[in-house]
């Protein structure tokens, strides 16, 4: 099993639904005081949920509680995003465990830290994935990724490696590369970009240079990455990185020399 297939059964909706004991509940109609906090709030009779009030057009009304308001305890992240990415997804889910509400779960949970930990953790995979592509590419001449970067980052990459190896550490290039500069080398290449199923260094770019915004939106806590509008494009985001790393799993790559030799 591959580690995002893992990751996506590790991470479950447990980890950022808010529980039970913090939620707001109301067995009478609650009154809207100036801006709502809440789209969907448990409707109860004692300690037991009986229902829930919803927020439509203003007011909250009465909806009884049908599998379409809820969801299991584990549940997968991922699953929680692709439902919340659907054009008809309700506001909130309840969370549920056997015949027992747990909790409630809303777009605004997709910024909790657990969100953002897989999230962050399956770019991750994709960046080390494609460094692993250049390498091999590259080899055994790793220095040639140079030309593929701007004179000035050429000149940064130079003095990140020199100071590595002052302190000790021998490592290569790809080593000190940024995700930016991994995604520049892969759009401009022709081979690498075929690798990864583009078919030109514009369609390349516009894929790989959004997932570089991602992987900055996720690891800045205080950034808001989730609202109920922008589920959808994290869920888009999440399909194209495993559909390169799902490519990438099944790709023989061809060294430089050997491409080169092909292409003429």
């Amino acid at each position: 099993m591959k580690l995002y297939e893992t990751l996506r059964d590790a991470f479950t909706v447990e980890y950022i639904m808010t529980p039970r004991k913090r939620l707001e509940v109301a067995s009478v109609t609650p009154v809207l005081r100036g801006k709502p906090c809440y789209d969907v709030i448990p409707r109860t009779e004692g300690d037991c949920f009986v229902g829930l009030w919803v927020l439509r057009e203003g007011e909250y009304l009465p909806e009884p509680i049908t599998e379409e308001w809820i969801v299991a305890h584990s549940t997968p992240i991922r699953e929680v995003i692709r439902i919340f990415s659907e054009p008809h997804a309700k506001p909130a889910y309840l969370v549920v465990n056997g015949a027992r509400v747990d909790g409630i779960v809303s777009p605004a949970d997709l910024n909790k830290v657990a969100c953002r930990t897989y999230l962050f953790t399956l770019v991750g995979e994709l960046e080390y994935c494609l460094s692993q592509l250049i390498r091999e590419y590259c080899q055994p001449a790793e220095e040639r990724i140079l030309e593929f970067l701007s004179p000035k980052r050429q000149a940064e990459v130079r003095k990140l490696r020199m100071e590595r190896q002052t302190d000790g550490v021998d490592t290569g290039y790809i080593e000190v590369l940024s995700l930016s500069d991994i995604v520049n080398i892969v759009c401009k290449d022709k081979h690498l970009r075929w690798c990864l199923g583009f078919s030109s260094r514009k369609q390349s770019e516009n894929c790989l240079n959004t997932l570089v915004h991602f992987r900055n939106d996720i690891a800045h806590p205080v950034r808001e990455m989730s609202s109920a509008g922008r589920a959808r494009e994290i869920h888009e985001k999440v399909q194209q990185i495993e559909n390169i790393l799902e490519r990438l799993a099944h790709t023989q790559v061809t060294g430089y020399e050997e491409s080169v030799q092909m292409a003429s």
